[in-house]
């Protein structure tokens, strides 16, 4: 069977039912991150109630499907797509996946990313999205990464930790690398609990990248990387030196579990120069998913497959880490 299903736009309330569903699904919560993207002025959870598809007043109202987006004009991205098993086949991915994209393309996006699973990738392909490169999966205990060797990568520029209003000033540095205006996405990371800014800079004090770096828990297991934006490796390494610093916050969070704790970092294939120093630095590497692109025309067509992708950022060289799993 076939559905036509009721799309929705999910609210606070519905934060414990998109948790639950990620649980089902063998996820991690994410519960601030999809609150994050939930309050973003330009951010939405679309979901689908199985009473949507079963119309039955004994069926309950559970989220059988669901997608996020976030428009970053002119780039938007589509991350964490769901169907429920038992509710597959029925066209409910393709549906959320035709909403998200017309709400995109409603808010002056011309250009969508998503990171495909290989289940994922034949809807996608079916869509109009074109494969660039693979996502990899960064992780390492605190204690394995070389701090000494960062150091004296990172040269003359220094990162330290700052407050979560000074990320307006780095909106310039972001868009780009990132190809759009996610300002308002990122500040509503920052007031995620756990969650802290630190910001590189030259010899001249201009800005020369930035990260954030956030707990899932408290005490943490892991502490995640991302966004990272840096001009160039030495940033990048000034950067992941200061999060491991004796005295990043984590740390106090970790207490004697810092040295084991878990430190993850998604990295886009595209910039193969932040995969060679994460793993010179003591870091391993997992193959990850695909990263995908679809171009709509100016008439809200999508581009043919045989058309170049368009470019997105004009230094998408400078992208060393995303958000992880959202992807943006």
């Amino acid at each position: 069977m076939l559905a036509t299903p009721q799309i929705e736009t999910a609210t606070t309330a519905d934060i414990p039912a998109l948790v639950q569903l990620r649980l089902d699904q063998g996820w991690h919560r994410q519960d601030a991150l999809l609150e994050a993207l939930q309050s973003s002025p330009r951010g939405r959870m679309l979901i689908v109630r199985e009473a949507a598809v079963r119309p039955d007043s004994t069926v309950s109202a559970r989220l059988i499907a669901t997608t996020g987006v976030l428009a970053a004009p002119p780039v938007g991205v589509v991350g964490n797509v769901i169907v429920r098993t038992g509710f597959r086949g029925m066209g409910l991915g393709r549906g959320v996946m035709m909403a998200a994209l017309e709400w995109l393309y409603a808010r002056g996006v011309r250009t969508v990313l998503l990171d495909a699973t290989d289940e994922g990738r034949p809807l996608y392909e079916k869509l109009g999205f074109v494969a660039r490169e693979y996502s990899w999966f960064g992780h390492a205990a605190a204690s394995a990464l070389d701090r000494d060797l960062l150091r004296e990568h990172a040269g003359d520029i220094r990162a330290s930790l700052h407050a979560p209003t000074d990320m307006a000033e780095l909106a310039a540095l972001d868009r780009a690398a990132f190809g759009g205006d996610r300002l308002s996405f990122l500040e509503s990371m920052l007031a995620m609990p756990h969650t802290w800014l630190y910001i590189a800079e030259d010899e001249g004090g201009g800005h020369a990248g930035y990260a954030l770096a956030r707990c899932l828990e408290a005490p943490p297991e892991s502490v995640r990387v991302g966004p990272v934006v840096a001009t160039s490796d030495q940033a990048a390494a000034a950067l992941l030196s200061a999060i491991l610093a004796d005295d990043a916050p984590w740390r106090a969070l970790a207490g004697d579990a810092a040295p084991t704790t878990q430190v993850f970092c998604s990295l886009p294939g595209t910039t193969p120069h932040a995969l060679k120093l994460f793993e010179s630095a003591g870091g391993q590497l997992a193959l990850d998913d695909m990263i995908m692109q679809l171009d709509f025309n100016d008439d809200g067509s999508v581009a043919t497959p045989a058309a170049p992708p368009r470019p997105v950022g004009t230094h998408p060289e400078w992208l060393y880490g995303w958000v992880a799993p959202m992807v943006f």
